[in-house]
């Protein structure tokens, strides 16, 4: 059951952007990747430092955080 909800949480808002006006995705699209790499980078430096804990360790973590930055987080910076 949680793949699936990761899945979904990273197709389902890839959907809204059928709705968005084209010129403003590639206007806004770099800005979007440039604060989805540094949400990438506190993740990253989360392990080490242990800043926050997620049950099932590193590998739970690492797909949690890439449905999340690579789905909404990166369409709703959009």
């Amino acid at each position: 059951m949680p793949n699936v909800i990761r899945i979904l949480q990273l197709l389902l808002p890839w959907i809204s952007i059928l709705f968005m006006p084209k010129k403003s995705i590639r206007t806004y699209f770099p800005a979007s990747l440039f604060a989805s790499s540094l949400v990438i980078g506190m993740c990253s430096l989360a392990i080490p430092y242990k800043w926050w804990s997620v049950k099932g360790g590193w590998k739970g973590k690492i797909l949690n955080d890439s449905s999340f930055i690579f789905g909404p987080f990166l369409i709703g910076t959009l």
